[in-house]
């Protein structure tokens, strides 16, 4: 195939002034011909692999335009955009909520199957549509919409103050620095693209701009000496989702900042080379006399800390599966350690993950971000006798990373990053783990331990491997995949299943990726617990929740003064209502007095179901998991690995099963067999991963 540039496009623009639910909305349609004509004169076929991923940009950029032209003509203000729409400042709350029929049917039809994505809105807007209604005049349409105003106190007189008012002033030049710095385009990414830039800025211009004006300023952020030109790709191609469920390649021109490739080439640099100075190691000679005498031990267990001991560098990095024994062989290398007289000390990302590395592997933990504030201050030193372990180093974000590695060097400290690449990402911009564990003769855990039956030890590393197909068709020949017609359905069918595990006094966790279905969870569940008058008869209520003996909670802040921590699981055992205070036994068996100022913030939950990123590190009996359309492969695979004996999934039956126009053929693994659900096959086929901006 041989590409050509184009001179345009071929497309016929169609205005609409209402949605299909008779409510203002004014929208374009824009159809563009599969043609378009070369240098040569001759006309040519688009290639649809560059137009596609540039839709949603396109969308962002003539939303800006809108919003410049409405200010220009009316005087009006805007809101912050998101998702690059903007509603007109000063408009209430109740009038956009009726005028927005047609939104509220494509939510309330997203809401039946649990669905969120992008692609599942296009779909319930296709199956929600009615027939076109018979043309309105202009004059019957502005009387209707002024009489439904006027019902819900929005009269002319309202209007007109959200009318004439000063444009804001903002030059979209004077942005480009807040775009490339930490804050800005690679704050929760490494890289970015011109696509994203546009976007960016397109957001940034508040009251609008022109399209062209947000191009020249896009052309001059990528030519801005902070930007940097990572070339195409290393890997040639980007995946887009079409409609139809195919994924598609895109070339792609990919760009960071100086300050964050620095950053990870001083990562690099550090982490391959030897060390000059001595840092913490044992004798390989002895290491090895002593492992010998440790029983219990599998074959790459005593390989991971053989090599955790004598290693020479500043940094190892320890990928390991879940359930892979990581924790003991931690708290055999700390043994060690400290019977040589280092000083071993721990930090995670999350205070919860902070405790049970220390609880369980006997490491001094702390969160990340109190360990970097106490190297801010001195009360903390990494000197030559230290080992700082990093766990679920997956999650942490570069920039946090980088300022640990400069301690540890300019100390002398070894530095031990523990983790899986292939489990729950950094919400920053991150990648630093798989980076390493590309670049470095890693140490690894991958033989699974915590799983009883082995064909789930297969299934999930088969996708951790990202074979999805294999994985689905496992689960579904074992029982383990139970639909619903409908997301409430499927709730129901789990909070069933989870009431009938009660009496076997199971350590059971619900898990869900989305905080509203969690809360939703919590409500059915707890409605389970009263049904069956398992709960006490006294209550408090703090915030929104009511607390009874017997009810499950999670706490959502950090208080060390009182021993809670975000994360941590319990039951509630008692409760003081003069104090207005409750007391918890968590899982680990320890109690916990809960003080009025803690709950009256709403610090406390029910904990029936949490997030899939509260349960990162977690291990329970049964694990029973809502999978919705937005659970990707590295949050699916931290969720279905946490339980011992069983891990159940409940998912809405899918909207494409009837649907010809669907491609399926990519769900369709090696075996020859279709996976049992579309939806969750599509899902969990999409990788979130991290990578770094070096070596795209």
């Amino acid at each position: 195939m041989e590409h050509v540039d184009g001179d345009g496009y071929v497309a016929a623009a169609f205005r609409h002034r209402t949605s299909r639910a008779g409510d203002p909305q004014l929208h374009w349609h824009v159809l563009v011909a599969n043609t378009t004509r070369g240098p040569d004169g001759r006309w040519r076929t688009l290639d649809g692999t560059r137009v596609y991923p540039a839709l949603r940009t396109a969308g962002f950029l003539f939303e800006a335009e809108m919003r410049n032209e409405l200010t220009n003509r009316f005087g009006v203000q805007w809101r912050a955009a998101r998702n690059g729409i903007s509603e007109i400042d000063g408009a209430p709350a109740a009038v956009l909520r009726h005028f927005s029929k047609r939104r509220s049917q494509i939510e309330d039809r997203l809401a039946i199957k649990g669905y969120s994505s992008g692609r599942a809105a296009q779909v319930a807007a296709l199956s929600t549509r009615d027939r076109k209604a018979d043309p309105e005049s202009d004059q019957t349409l502005r009387e209707r919409w002024q009489r439904e105003a006027e019902s819900i106190g929005f009269d002319p007189a309202s209007l007109d103050q959200l009318l004439d008012r000063p444009r804001r002033a903002l030059v979209l030049d004077d942005e480009i620095p807040t775009a490339l710095s930490t804050k800005g385009l690679t704050h929760k990414k490494s890289t970015f693209t011109r696509l994203d830039a546009l976007r960016d800025l397109a957001e940034r211009a508040i009251d609008g701009a022109r399209i062209d004006e947000v191009e020249r300023v896009t052309s001059r952020l990528l030519e801005d000496l902070e930007a940097v030109d990572l070339g195409v790709d290393a890997n040639g191609s980007e995946d887009v989702e079409l409609r139809s469920g195919r994924r598609i390649g895109t070339v792609t021109r990919r760009y960071s900042t100086r300050e964050l490739l620095a950053l990870e080439q001083r990562i690099i640099d550090l982490a391959v080379r030897r060390s000059t100075t001595p840092r913490p190691q044992l004798l390989p000679s002895v290491t090895k006399l002593v492992l010998a005498t440790k029983p219990g031990l599998s074959g790459e267990q005593r390989a991971a800390v053989h090599r955790l001991l004598t290693g020479e560098r500043l940094v190892d990095c320890l990928i390991a599966a879940a359930g892979s024994g990581k924790t003991y062989s931690l708290n055999l290398a700390r043994e060690m350690w400290e019977g040589s007289h280092y000083r071993v000390i721990g930090a995670s990302l999350a205070a919860r993950a902070a405790k049970e590395l220390e609880d369980q592997a006997h490491i001094p933990s702390r969160t990340i971000a109190k360990l970097l504030i106490d190297l801010d201050r001195g009360t903390e030193k990494l000197d030559d006798r230290t080992v700082l372990v990093i766990d679920e180093a997956a999650m942490v974000g570069t920039r946090a990373l980088a300022r640990l590695f400069d301690a540890a060097e300019a100390g002398g400290s070894r530095l031990i990053l523990v983790g899986d690449p292939h489990q729950l990402q950094s919400i920053e911009a991150g990648g630093v783990l798989r980076g390493l564990e590309n670049r470095l003769p890693t140490i690894g855990l991958t033989e699974n331990r915590r799983q009883r039956h082995a064909w789930e030890r297969v299934a999930l590393a088969d996708l951790r491997a990202g074979e999805v197909g294999r994985f689905l068709t496992a689960c579904q020949a074992n029982g383990r995949i139970h639909v619903g017609d409908t997301a409430d359905s499927a709730k129901q069918q789990l909070i069933s299943h989870w009431s009938t595990q009660l009496r076997f006094k199971r350590d059971v966790v619900i898990l869900a990726l989305r905080r509203d279905d969690v809360a939703d969870l919590n409500r059915l569940a707890r409605g389970k617990m009263l049904e069956g008058r398992r709960l006490g008869p006294d209550a408090l209520i703090a915030g929104d929740c009511e607390f009874r003996t017997g009810d499950r909670m999670v706490c959502l802040r950090n208080q060390r003064a009182d021993g809670l921590l975000n994360g941590l699981r319990g039951v509630v055992t008692s409760i003081d209502p003069e104090a207005r205070s409750l007391t918890v036994r968590l899982t680990d068996g320890t109690d916990r007095v809960v003080p009025a100022g803690y709950l009256d913030a709403g610090h406390l939950d029910h904990g029936y179901a949490m997030t899939i990123h509260k349960a990162q590190g977690l291990t329970a009996d049964e694990a029973l998991v809502l999978a919705t359309d937005d659970l990707y492969r590295e949050a699916g695979y931290t969720a279905l690995s946490r339980a011992r004996l069983a891990t159940q999934v409940f998912v809405a039956a899918d909207d494409f099963d009837d649907d010809p126009s669907i491609d399926l053929s990519h769900a369709v693994r090696q075996s020859g067999s279709r996976v049992p659900n579309f939806d969750l096959a599509r899902s969990l086929g999409r990788s979130h991963a991290d990578h770094l901006a070096i070596g795209r």
